[in-house]
């Protein structure tokens, strides 16, 4: 219903709803080529903005491969108290094997584990989890620390 047409009537007037006929800010003189392509234009901003109202990425220090070098990172920390060595090195490899037998010590079900024993990509997440930590050849991490550290306070 046009403008003119409602005031006189004195009812309240409605926009045409948007299609592939009718874009909003199209002239009476568009091409149909150019009010599709509007009209295309339009549904994918509609698609961007549904996309970002969707599932938000959770915080990098909560992926698994973070929670892989964080656990590890734990268990070198005991492993060298419990040596009496402060600084003894240990590889990827010790360190997941550590943290497996720890695993199934404590008893938990393999949907549980991080450290599950037939897992082949345990040592490129521990890798990936270790840049995400920051975390050093030597096994030292100031972003673990204070996550341990906010961990204590927490719990």
């Amino acid at each position: 219903m046009g403008v003119l047409e409602a005031e006189a009537d004195q009812e309240a007037w409605e926009l045409e709803s948007f299609s592939a006929d009718f874009v909003p800010g199209m002239g009476l003189g568009a091409t149909k080529e150019a009010t599709r392509w509007a009209w295309l234009g339009m549904q994918r901003e509609f698609g961007r903005i549904i996309k970002k109202a969707g599932r938000k990425k959770e915080p990098i220090k909560k992926t698994k491969p973070a929670k892989r070098a964080f656990a590890a990172w734990r268990m070198c920390q005991k492993l060298r108290k419990d040596a009496g060595l402060p600084d003894a090195a240990f590889t990827n490899r010790e360190l997941i094997l550590h943290c497996q037998k720890h695993e199934t010590d404590l008893g938990l079900k393999l949907s549980e584990r991080l450290f599950p024993n037939d897992s082949a990509t345990l040592e490129a997440s521990l890798s990936t989890g270790k840049a995400l930590l920051e975390i050093d050849k030597r096994w030292n991490s100031k972003v673990c620390e204070k996550l341990l550290r906010d961990l204590l306070k927490t719990t």
